[in-house]
């Protein structure tokens, strides 16, 4: 039966009915509602497919960045409150800009085309073995269709968005190779025809995931160019699933594991493109039916698991409730992040991965740089569907600091897991070396691809017609207004390292008038935005937007300052972080490497020379008091995340008996932290006396943490005042 919707604000949104979970948004103050046609005539009209192509092609070409008119948005019952600009809108510089092209030029990527696919993405020999065959001879699994798929994904991304005119050809070349080696069936996988949809294969799980990752990347090489073969590939590829696992299949079995979500994500983009009803249920379905699910919605909520896994169940949930406006969805996924935030959020940004699981907190938890890339996206897609500004603030420590500290100084190599304290960074250390760009795979694909969607999410579209300045970092943005009237955003900043951002309009012309939204860090007490010198009127605070509606001249000039004052955390109380504005910092340690193969792999232990064993001297009323900023000078030739141009100064004091024999069998990335005098014992073991000295008083200095690959940044700490002999009598455990 034809389902009755409402239109509300302009945006579709299902009435409540038996037997479906797609539910109305809650209403806003204002809203105007009238009652509208038939669910199936609204969103499932063949036209509309048809307008979303011609707008798509007309409007998203690799030539020109800036179409003519967005296209529009499709069914959806939850709008957002922001929208992306069109493809090329945005280009970064700076550091920013840097670090994609080294990552496109050295590592990963490159990598993988130059050495397993030699110069071809399928590989001289494709036309004479199935797409399934291995690379470098390897045995083939379905996890290679994995890294094919990132590997696809990070090609477009450089293409389009880092704009390099020699991934955007790759890009197309790639998907002319796919597209002429379809699988009759429309099978976009890589398992062979006897062993697919297998659900109970102790692999199975990665077929999907695989499937859903190729969905993905071809619906974003999609929305770049407006190409409507693969569009029609996609929908081929899509009604195969559905007709295995879908609401209306046959198949008792229900597809499980997070990596399912991935198929999720694509079936709901899909649906907002087509309006095929299909994709949404299956969708949903796949989502309800996921153990995490689950967990959330259990009583009481529960989060426990693969660390990388949820948040790309959230993000296939995030697709799913725009389409649906199911709010127990939006409860779902604001609860995960709270009891993410609450149980495993780490200093650096990113949650704990220890062994790929969440792990609470700690100096030698590991997080895995997964982690990193799903939570950033996720982040940014829930900035966008909310408005919130809170969640950019998580996305932006996370990208400041868990990522570079995940990248080796020369941006050759990324390593699977890393610590906040990391004195060896070796395979016995929990699996903390550097591995060859070539090994988990997951992670080396994974990392180049967050600054790409960083970039193209820096400035979003408002709901009436405004732009908000998301991320802060030099670039250019070139937008369309409702009025069609084109204007430009120049950000100039050294952020996140300087306080001040400024941002250049370019209008041409008779004035342009639109409301601009800045977002205001939720760790900034006083922000400042000053228009043309002088001060906006609106109070502003963090965690905010900085709202400004005006007419808008040629040169009009916004300064942004976000001061930055010194904080100190402290975890169970014995152990203190230090941080400044959204980053955290710690203690270099200088390294030796151990190279272990010719692809770039290594393993790192301190120097000869390497001093690490401090300890903080703080005022525990006032523990950033005495703390003092200095700047750098850094060559000009430097690269991204190579030399801090700030760093921190502060007390502190050796503990001599604190110490680690590091070497390639350490287990362990750091010894255990002593506790100090006067603390208690916080409930730990008693291992042990640790000796007694009188400390001499030393000043250390502590660099932001993306810039250390050995470190320290959770330290043990006295009270600072007259100094006594002390004695580290516990070690606390991580």
């Amino acid at each position: 039966m034809p389902k009755t919707y409402y239109i509300i604000d302009g945006r579709p949104a299902l009435d409540k009915t038996e037997g479906n979970r797609l539910v109305c948004p809650p209403f806003v103050d204002g809203d105007k509602i009238r009652r509208g046609p038939s669910f199936q005539r609204a969103v499932m009209k063949p036209k509309l497919g048809i307008l979303w192509l011609v707008v798509g092609l007309l409007g998203i070409a690799a030539s020109d960045p800036l179409p003519a008119a967005d296209p529009p948005p499709g069914p959806a019952a939850v709008q957002g409150k922001f929208h992306p600009l069109p493809p090329g809108a945005i280009k970064a510089g700076g550091w920013m800009q840097r670090q994609m092209e080294e990552d496109a030029a050295a590592g990963w990527t490159a990598d993988r085309q130059d050495q397993s696919l030699h110069g071809d993405w399928l590989g001289p020999d494709y036309g004479k073995k199935p797409f399934w065959q291995p690379y470098l001879d390897r045995k083939g699994t379905p996890v290679d269709g994995e890294y094919q798929a990132h590997w696809m994904d990070c090609v477009f991304r450089f293409g389009w968005i880092t704009d390099l005119p020699e991934y955007r050809q790759l890009g197309k070349k790639c998907v002319d190779d796919v597209l002429d080696h379809l699988d009759p069936t429309g099978y976009l996988g890589v398992v062979p025809p006897d062993q697919r949809f297998h659900i109970k294969r102790h692999d199975g799980h990665y077929e999907m995931w695989s499937y859903g990752e190729h969905l993905n990347a071809l619906l974003q090489y999609y929305g770049y160019t407006g190409d409507d073969r693969v569009l029609q590939a996609c929908r081929r590829a899509a009604d195969l699933v559905c007709s295995k696992y879908g609401p209306s299949s046959k198949t008792k079995a229900s597809p499980q594991g997070s990596w399912y979500t991935s198929v999720s994500a694509a079936l709901a983009r899909l649906y907002r493109l087509t309006g095929d009803r299909k994709y949404l249920e299956s969708a949903d379905q796949f989502l309800r039916d996921f153990d995490y699910t689950k967990q959330i919605f259990a009583n009481p909520p529960a989060i426990s698991g693969h660390s990388a896994g949820w948040p790309l169940m959230l993000t296939a949930m995030t697709e799913v409730y725009r389409c649906t406006g199911a709010a127990d969805f939006d409860r779902a996924m604001r609860l995960a992040h709270q009891l993410t935030v609450r149980d495993h959020l780490q200093p650096h940004g990113a949650p704990s991965g220890q062994g790929e699981v969440f792990a609470g907190t700690g100096p030698y938890v590991n997080t895995e740089l997964c982690d990193v890339f799903w939570w950033v996206w996720w982040w940014t897609e829930m900035t966008a569907l909310t408005g919130e500004s809170k969640f950019a603030d998580f996305a932006e420590r996370a990208y400041f600091n868990a990522l570079p500290g995940h990248r080796a100084k020369d941006g050759e190599v990324m390593s699977y897991f890393m610590a906040p304290n990391q004195l060896a960074a070796s395979q016995a250390a929990g699996r903390t070396q550097y591995p060859s760009r070539l090994e988990v795979e997951c992670c080396q694909s994974n990392g180049p691809r967050i600054l790409p969607i960083v970039t193209e999410n820096m400035v979003l579209k408002t709901a009436d017609g405004g732009l908000a300045v998301v991320y802060y970092g030099t670039s250019r943005t070139t937008a369309r207004l409702p009025d069609g009237r084109q204007i430009q955003l120049l950000q100039e900043t050294n952020y996140p390292f300087d306080e001040s951002v400024e941002i250049v309009l370019k209008a041409g012309g008779e004035p342009v008038e639109f409301p601009l939204l800045l977002r205001m860090p939720g760790w900034c007490k006083k922000p400042r935005v000053q228009v043309n010198g002088r001060a906006i009127s609106e109070p502003l605070s963090g965690g905010t937007w900085a709202r400004i509606d005006r007419k808008w001249h040629q040169g009009d000039r916004i300064e942004i300052r976000l001061p930055m004052e010194v904080r100190v955390g402290f975890w169970r109380e014995a152990a203190a972080y230090v941080e400044r504005g959204p980053l955290l910092y710690a203690l270099e340690v200088p390294y030796e490497k151990k190279p272990l193969d010719r692809w770039g792999a290594f393993e790192a232990f301190p120097a000869n020379d390497a001093v690490w064993n401090y300890a903080l001297l703080l005022d525990p009323d006032r523990p950033a008091k005495d703390i003092k900023m200095v700047r750098r000078d850094v060559p000009r030739n430097s690269r991204p995340w190579e030399r801090s141009p700030v760093a921190l100064e502060l007390a502190a004091f050796r503990v001599p008996d604190w110490k680690f024999p590091v070497d390639g069998t350490t287990a362990r990335p750091g010894p255990l932290l002593p506790l100090l005098p006067p603390k208690s014992s916080q409930g730990l073991v008693n291992v042990g006396i640790w000796g007694q000295h009188t400390p001499k008083r030393e000043t250390i200095r502590l660099v932001p943490f993306g810039f250390t690959l050995l470190r320290m940044s959770y330290f043990p700490w006295c009270e600072r005042g007259p100094i006594k002999p002390c004695i580290a009598n516990e070690p606390l455990h991580d």
